[in-house]
């Protein structure tokens, strides 16, 4: 996740803002545009598409009515946003139609100060699209990024495994992955995901006695205890693997018969091939 270090006046945004409930309401209430990029959608992973979607969520933003009322007022700037123009020219689109009437609107005072976000996720994926003579999105981005208005922060997800693709985008990076050389309880996502097992096990006594082994010795803690550890482990960060697991074993479908839990699925291919099977035997 990236954030862009150009901004001036604002400081950081992530400086500014705790992450706590409230605070993620207020991060949310931020949000201007979003594009979600899909290898099995092509159209979400083309430039002219990301152009011109990204257009039409500015000006349906409460907080750029002003940029709306500019479009209305100025049909030559509208007509460089419709997505033929932004086919046939995705640079100037962006240019003339987004990025200069944003600046000349903070210019003049028209727009606030305080930051607004646009976020791009899976940015990778747009590499299954790759077009032979023209912009990426992950190289379009990486020529445009140090030219938007200050008061707008770019977030951007990527795939560890294709992170260098984002590497000529001049943003702060953050890394969700767990850092195996630290603390495994230092690990946030696992304490979060240790959480949920826990508060799901609270509050289901069907889910407590599925995951009690009451055949020979358990070591290493409790029943519940071991069971936690081993699907937040197995999970690898992914909370629908932990989800449905827990959901399997509270209808009855899974119940412990081991320490080893050799009677959960490995991956969410099998969780997937155990609920077809269940739903079409």
């Amino acid at each position: 996740i990236y954030q862009d270090p150009y901004s001036k006046g604002g400081g950081s945004l992530y400086g500014r803002m705790s992450l706590i409930p409230e605070g993620g309401k207020s991060l949310a209430s931020r949000v201007v545009a979003y594009h979600f990029c899909q290898a099995e959608n092509s159209v979400t992973c083309l430039v002219p598409d990301f152009v011109h979607s990204i257009a039409a969520q500015l000006c349906q933003a409460p907080q750029l009515h002003a940029y709306r009322d500019l479009l209305l007022a100025e049909p030559q700037t509208q007509g460089l946003l419709a997505l033929p123009a932004c086919v046939s020219d995705p640079s100037t689109a962006l240019v003339k139609g987004i990025l200069e009437p944003l600046h000349n609107l903070r210019r003049l005072g028209k727009v606030g100060a305080d930051p607004l976000i646009i976020v791009v996720d899976g940015i990778c994926e747009a590499e299954y699209h790759r077009p032979d003579h023209a912009d990426t999105l992950a190289s379009f981005l990486a020529r445009y990024a140090v030219k938007l208005p200050s008061f707008i922060k770019l977030i951007v997800s990527v795939r560890t495994q294709l992170a260098d693709l984002t590497r000529l985008l001049p943003f702060h990076r953050i890394s969700l992955d767990p850092d195996q050389r630290a603390d495994p309880a230092a690990d946030l996502a696992a304490r979060d995901l240790c959480d949920y097992v826990g508060f799901r096990c609270m509050h289901s006594p069907t889910i407590r006695s599925n995951i009690t082994v009451t055949q020979g010795k358990i070591e290493g803690g409790s029943s519940q205890h071991r069971f936690t550890q081993y699907v937040v482990c197995q999970s690898k960060g992914s909370m629908l693997y932990i989800k449905l697991i827990l959901d399997l074993v509270e209808r009855g479908h899974l119940v412990m018969k081991s320490g080893s839990f050799k009677v959960l699925p490995q991956c969410l291919n099998e969780i997937f091939l155990l609920l077809f099977n269940l739903r079409f035997p």
